[in-house]
């Protein structure tokens, strides 16, 4: 089969999937009309805000994986890098735990041609990052809320595990 051939039953295919799974949303909704009440009801100055944020975050954590594959020695561009991490989200979101979307990432990045073990490792990497970054956030968040408000009783025992 051809090569152009190829690309255009891929990307067919690739849009009546999109297509497909866009009208089973709409019709678990509700249809049209109850998107349409509850889009009527969203500030547009919140939704842009939320989509900068979201937008912000996905590229903070592209630049993370780019620079941990880059000081391995692997040169993935940044676009192309969001462009996987976004897509494995997306996956992710159908996938079992986070693990999903590692997988569908690392693949993808595999078959750009990156060495495997270093991507895993990239990937693992990451993990360990994101964890420890939740944990001091979770620590400063107790700290914060100590200063802020008294614990009760009752959350004594989990404030001393935690310090």
């Amino acid at each position: 089969m051809d090569e152009s051939v190829k690309k255009k039953v891929s990307l067919a295919l690739r849009m009546t999937i999109g297509i497909g799974l866009i009208a089973v949303i709409v019709w678990r909704v509700g249809g049209l009309g109850a998107i349409g009440a509850l889009l009527e009801r969203v500030d547009p100055v919140y939704a842009v805000l939320v989509l900068a944020l979201c937008t912000a975050d996905r590229a903070l954590m592209t630049y993370k994986w780019v620079r941990l594959l880059a000081a391995r020695g692997l040169r993935l561009p940044f676009f192309r890098g969001m462009k996987l991490y976004c897509a494995s989200m997306v996956w992710g979101t159908f996938l079992p735990t986070t693990v999903g979307a590692d997988a569908i990432r690392a693949t993808s990045a595999m078959r750009l041609g990156l060495n495997t073990d270093q991507v895993l490792a990239s990937i693992t990497i990451e993990r360990i990052i994101g964890f420890l970054s939740a944990l001091v956030l979770g620590l400063l968040g107790m700290v914060q809320l100590s200063t802020v408000q008294q614990f009760g009783e009752r959350y004594n025992m989990i404030w001393a595990a935690a310090s």
